[in-house]
């Protein structure tokens, strides 16, 4: 599974629904992410992906555009970590 695809994974979770998960659709002027919304997001992607994305600053993200920061963000490590907290090969 890829980045995106987790990402989008965690926001239906967190009930977005997801036929508006397009890659190109921002955070909150598409989504329109409360803020305890995007405070749970920053919470599971910290959990998942053990980044921390301020999801706070001016940037809206697009779902492509976090799904590239965390993949950056995560860059060296080896192993990834599913949603149930299980590792996972990233391949």
């Amino acid at each position: 599974m890829s980045i995106l695809n987790d990402v989008q994974q965690i926001l239906s979770e967190l009930g977005v629904p997801r036929d508006g998960l397009d890659p190109a659709s921002h955070l909150r002027a598409d989504l329109a992410l409360d803020s305890s919304e995007t405070t749970e997001l920053e919470l599971a992607l910290t959990r998942v992906f053990h980044v921390k994305v301020d999801l706070w600053d001016r940037q809206d993200y697009t779902l492509a555009d976090l799904a590239h920061r965390i993949e950056r963000d995560v860059g060296a490590h080896s192993e990834v970590v599913d949603h149930s907290g299980s590792e996972r090969d990233p391949s």
